[in-house]
């Protein structure tokens, strides 16, 4: 059982980045938080590529908030943690960990990409106050 601040969610990958329609659910944020995520490749592929986008409030347009290549490059500002393997280079069957500052923003989505074929991401996380 997941507490208040924990969070479990399942995409359903493929090699394009998963639209709402297509997988990507939605986190409610709302507010100055860090966020714990491990990030979980079940596909029998490996993903090679990983993004989160967020948006201001219920009605808002979705927007690229860290991107694929921010990552790689280690540029992005509000990634305060990575692990070993990269997000975006996480292996078929292995984990992978990211803390990052989510600001304000009120919903955040994840965007798994695999290298080939479809699979599920699973990216479970808990929510701390800054």
């Amino acid at each position: 059982m997941f507490s208040q601040n924990a969070f479990e969610i399942s995409v359903a990958a493929t090699t394009a980045y998963p639209s709402s329609s297509t997988g990507a659910q939605e986190l409610l944020v709302g507010g100055q938080l860090a966020l714990n995520l491990e990030i979980e490749n079940q596909a029998l592929t490996d993903m090679n590529g990983f993004k989160i986008q967020m948006k201001d409030h219920a009605n808002g347009e979705w927007y690229d908030f860290i991107t694929n290549t921010e990552i790689a490059a280690g540029v992005a500002d509000n990634i305060l943690f990575l692990s070993g393997t990269l997000p975006s280079a996480t292996p078929a069957g292995s984990k992978t960990h990211m803390h990052i500052r989510a600001n304000a923003c009120k919903f955040m989505r994840f965007l798994p990409k695999l290298a080939s074929s479809t699979g599920t991401v699973m990216i479970r996380g808990s929510k701390i106050s800054l």
